[in-house]
């Protein structure tokens, strides 16, 4: 990645939560560590004890995340007393050693061929990339993005990567998709955007965006006029987002939320802001 800052995406807390290995209790060790029989024909396929042991842990964990993890024995004695009791009438949780890495990633592939699910690779990058740039047209809000990306994930059967790679494409989507838009908004014609210009550009101390933002006093005729002769003073810049609106292809929540931000800035801020942004 360029030197970019990563976008936050989720706090400490939520991470944690996202990656961590799950905790069994016995209702979901009888759930979780129940194989079926082409689970248990792949099993035959290790020889001992230990690596049969360490598939079922690694079987039982991604049924319950879609996701793999690394752990010792110690870490999950738990999980391995049971499986020990109810697959091999064992209750000595003693392993000599540390499984291969190699027979992990043979384990791994197993599972994945088992339920379809593909793992991460920086090959599905461009592509998830791509697919987060159309979800802020949808969702402009980063968590509400990401959210919508874990489904889709589950939904392709794709192994999620680490925080930091979405972090990446978060980010470099965020930049893709603003460029997109400022390049849209730059080609506004030069009426309409000395006319957007004017909104924010004071005069005579007080703005027009300012102005525009009152609301109605009451529903005295003089009231009533003023926000008649507001209207008519935009009716040719609304005309125009009537149409230019759409070519962003932005659905109406998104809209809505830039809408909002426009709506908290001062005028002062709007003016500070680069020209597409205004």
């Amino acid at each position: 990645m360029t030197n970019l800052k990563r976008i936050y995406l989720l706090p400490e807390a939520e991470i944690a939560d996202l990656y961590a290995r799950p905790v069994f209790n016995q209702n979901e060790q009888q759930l979780y560590f129940d194989l079926n029989q082409v689970e248990l024909d792949q099993l035959e396929q290790f020889g001992t004890v230990k690596t049969k042991t360490y598939f079922i842990l690694q079987l039982a964990y991604f049924k319950a995340m879609n996701q793999f993890f690394t752990f010792t024995f110690d870490d999950v004695r738990s999980d391995v007393e049971y499986v020990l009791a109810r697959f091999f009438k064992k209750t000595d949780p003693a392993f000599d050693g540390s499984i291969y890495r190699k027979c992990i990633n043979q384990q791994k592939q197993i599972i994945l061929n088992l339920f379809g699910y593909r793992d991460w690779s920086v090959e599905l990058a461009t592509g998830v990339q791509a697919h987060i740039c159309e979800l802020l047209r949808y969702y402009p809000k980063g968590h509400d993005t990401f959210r919508q990306l874990l489904v889709w994930l589950d939904n392709q059967k794709i192994v999620i990567p680490t925080y930091r790679s979405l972090q990446d494409m978060f980010t470099q989507a965020f930049v893709s998709e603003g460029k997109r838009l400022d390049e849209l908004v730059l080609s506004i014609p030069g009426e309409q955007q000395e006319k957007l210009s004017e909104l924010v550009d004071r005069e005579e101390g007080i703005t027009k965006l300012n102005i525009l933002r009152v609301d109605q006093k009451n529903f005295t005729y003089t009231a009533l006029c003023t926000e008649v002769k507001k209207a008519l003073e935009i009716a040719g810049l609304y005309q125009f987002s009537r149409n230019f609106l759409p070519t962003l292809l932005l659905s109406k929540n998104a809209i809505r939320y830039f809408a909002d931000i426009a709506e908290q800035y001062a005028a002062s801020r709007l003016r500070r802001l680069a020209r597409p942004q205004q």
